[in-house]
């Protein structure tokens, strides 16, 4: 039988003796947060800072590609290099001055993708294989938006024929599933820690004893030290997701 008074009288304290030690305090809070932004959002597996550089008569189409490429936050400033003056562009990766080179035909990005019989050529430092196989995912996927938003369609001959469906994270976030993930994980691994320190302190200061002499049952004292860390994590769930959004 459970006693609603003592599990009260014993929640009361249990909420006492956790406020009352800062590394309970620290062990509950903040140890969450620092993990939370850690792996969530610092430790990530996105491939970000490529240095691109588009080989390239001056055009639209080329201005738009740099743009994109620069408001993706993927790529660093692309800079533009004019196709007559290039003899061997991947002599840029060779010299390390860029991660990838778009070179274009000599008539231009405008001509291959209107004839789509010339292609369009991505050079990629492949010695990170990973890294290479997502830098040529997202540099068919910015040429292949400027090619729709200036009305060509794109065949087979300019090889951008994709057919790519990216569901519930487009843009490929790492955050956008570590988060959710870290946070269920960290607020239960915590919390369980934090429980059975909990019922160690008992131990180590010797009320135990005292507990077990008490004329509460079992249920009493279990519901009396599971109830606090079950309002306890609620709260810091909710924080953790305040912070991941």
């Amino acid at each position: 039988m459970i006693h609603k008074r003592i599990v009260r009288g014993l929640i009361r304290k249990e909420f006492v003796q956790i406020f009352r030690d800062p590394k309970m305090i620290v062990a509950i809070f903040f140890v969450p947060i620092v993990q939370l932004t850690m792996f969530g959002l610092a430790l990530t597996s996105e491939v970000k800072n490529i240095e691109m550089v588009v080989v390239s008569k001056p055009s639209a189409i080329a201005r738009e590609v740099q743009t994109r490429a620069v408001a993706s936050r993927w790529f660093k400033q692309v800079h533009h290099v004019d196709g007559v003056n290039v003899l061997d562009p991947s002599a840029l990766l060779t010299t390390y001055k860029a991660e990838a080179v778009l070179v274009a035909p000599e008539q231009g990005f405008e001509y291959a993708l209107e004839r789509q019989n010339k292609p369009i050529q991505l050079l990629i430092n492949a010695t990170n294989a990973q890294r290479a196989q997502q830098v040529n995912a997202y540099v068919s996927q910015i040429l292949a938006r400027v090619a729709a938003s200036n009305g060509y369609r794109l065949g087979e001959q300019t090889r951008l024929a994709l057919d790519t469906r990216i569901l519930f994270n487009p843009q490929m976030s790492t955050a956008a599933f570590m988060v959710p993930a870290l946070l269920v994980m960290t607020s239960f691994i915590i919390l369980m820690i934090v429980g059975s320190m909990a019922i160690t302190k008992e131990k180590e200061m010797g009320t135990m004893e005292k507990l077990i002499s008490s004329p509460a049952s079992t249920a009493d004292n279990l519901l009396g030290k599971v109830l606090p860390y079950f309002f306890i994590g609620i709260g810091v769930v909710t924080l953790l997701l305040c912070i991941g959004v």
